[in-house]
């Protein structure tokens, strides 16, 4: 049998989700969380989920999961997506721009740590906006730029100033 892998599209929206485990999983035990930094940059397009336990063995703290496993072994202990009600008004996005943002997992070949700066805010065909971060990425030679809802931001990073 293949396994069934996600979209990009259901891959992004996951970088920053909580699971948990159902049941033992090779090392990890049940009801350990683990959060998804990152995914497969080319198809098939599955997550990387880091475990939050001190007692699971090195080896095993980051773990590719293709999405029959995540349905199979993982459920998700977090609701927020990009999808969330939580969206920011005009005025509230513009009010973010020249703040500094720096995301806590990595996304979207932007590692994590990195900080970059909200340079614009833009609103969209059903009157929500968006923040417009373009990144501080060492060794790159154009700058690199990302939209982020509200529920996003709250997700993937933070605001550090």
């Amino acid at each position: 049998m293949i396994p069934e892998s996600f979209s990009f599209l259901e891959a992004t929206k996951l970088i920053g989700a909580v699971f948990e485990t159902v049941t033992d999983y090779y090392t990890i035990p049940a009801g350990t969380r683990g959060r998804v930094v990152d995914f497969m940059f080319v198809a098939p397009y599955d997550l990387v989920i880091e475990w939050e336990s001190n007692e699971i063995p090195k080896i095993y703290c980051t773990m590719v999961f293709s999405k029959t496993q995540v349905n199979r072994y993982l459920r998700r202990v977090d609701i927020k997506d990009s999808e969330s009600s939580e969206a920011y008004t005009e005025s509230e996005a513009r009010g973010l721009v020249g703040k500094a943002f720096e995301n806590v997992v990595n996304f979207s070949l932007i590692p994590k740590g990195t900080q970059g700066n909200i340079v614009d805010s833009a609103t969209r065909k059903d009157g929500s906006a968006v923040v417009v971060v373009q990144w501080r990425i060492p060794n790159r030679s154009h700058p690199h730029t990302s939209w982020f809802t509200k529920a996003e931001v709250q997700r993937l990073g933070r605001i550090v100033q």
